[in-house]
């Protein structure tokens, strides 16, 4: 979606395989991305830090602690998670009150509409 939109974006799978991991998070090797599946870098250095979740359950509080906390090891302003379900309430109150972006079913399915168009 992001590199629909023109943007600089990378799993960190790829970002791994190139070696242009942060250095702390490059050198654990394995699945240690602290949950982090994708970076959109922006302009004047911004760096979007997103947790992708097919879950078939609502996503919880686990997901919301584990996106932020990796914020300062990948030096990113922004955090989001995305869902193909729903939220529970605390994890919403979570992601609210740290600045969490959350792109829950409904949102995802009307950018993905859009970005067809």
């Amino acid at each position: 979606i992001y590199r629909s939109q023109g943007k600089e974006a990378y799993t960190t799978k790829e970002l791994r395989e190139k070696g242009q991991l942060p250095p702390s998070i490059q050198k654990r090797g394995g699945s240690g991305e602290q949950g982090v599946d994708v970076l959109v870098y922006g302009e004047k250095d911004q760096i979007t830090i997103i947790q992708c979740k097919h879950y078939s359950q609502k996503v919880s509080n686990s997901a919301i602690q584990e996106i932020y906390g990796a914020m300062n090891l990948y030096e990113a302003n922004l955090a989001v998670v995305v869902t193909n379900n729903d939220i529970t309430k605390p994890a919403n109150e979570l992601a609210a009150s740290n600045g969490v972006i959350i792109v829950d079913r409904d949102q995802l399915i009307k950018i993905l509409s859009n970005s067809k168009k």
